[in-house]
């Protein structure tokens, strides 16, 4: 399993005990494998300042969960659904979320009942299943015009998980020229 791509799926998604707890080895993880370049190791270190940090120290996970919700929840402008940047409300979306979730389970990935295949957390779970860094960066490349919008949209909003989507669309960045 490719760590990298795993603990970026952790933070990217709804915060946990778990991930509040594995905060200081977050960084060691990911540095041992050695995937990310400089500047994308100091995309994981502003986040993990700025927004994960605070909350560990604190032992506060219920206010780092009410920022994620207030973040995610009531926004119409970022999001971490995939198709959302691709289809909108469109009938394709459907198809597409299908095929999507085929390929998951082709991998021995299976997703719960109340859970979508387009969201960013279980696609990053996917490409960490990926038999080699190289086919986890071409996994990314596919949804690398999606990912450019994504990490615009953030940015322009300041908003506080820019870096993290700033990092996987670096990486997505990588695939394409594979």
């Amino acid at each position: 399993m490719l760590k990298t791509f795993q603990v970026l799926s952790r933070l990217l998604d709804y915060p946990s005990r778990d991930v509040l707890a594995a905060l200081d080895d977050a960084t060691r993880v990911v540095s041992e494998e050695g995937i990310l370049t400089e500047k994308e190791s100091s995309y994981l270190a502003q986040f993990l300042r700025e927004v994960a940090q605070p909350y560990a120290e604190k032992d506060d996970l219920r206010s780092w969960q009410a920022q994620c919700s207030g973040l995610f929840d009531t926004s119409t402008h970022e999001n971490l659904y995939l198709f959302d940047f691709v289809y909108g409300e469109s009938r394709d979306r459907g198809q597409a979320m299908v095929d999507l979730k085929e390929a998951y389970t082709k991998t021995g990935l299976v997703l719960g009942n109340d859970e979508l295949p387009d969201y960013l957390p279980v696609f990053l779970e996917f490409a960490a299943l990926q038999p080699t860094v190289n086919d986890a960066y071409r996994l990314l490349a596919e949804v690398k015009p999606v990912l450019s919008v994504m990490e615009q949209k953030f940015q322009f909003r300041s908003h506080p998980y820019a870096p993290l989507i700033s990092l996987i669309h670096s990486l997505s960045q990588r695939g394409a020229t594979l």
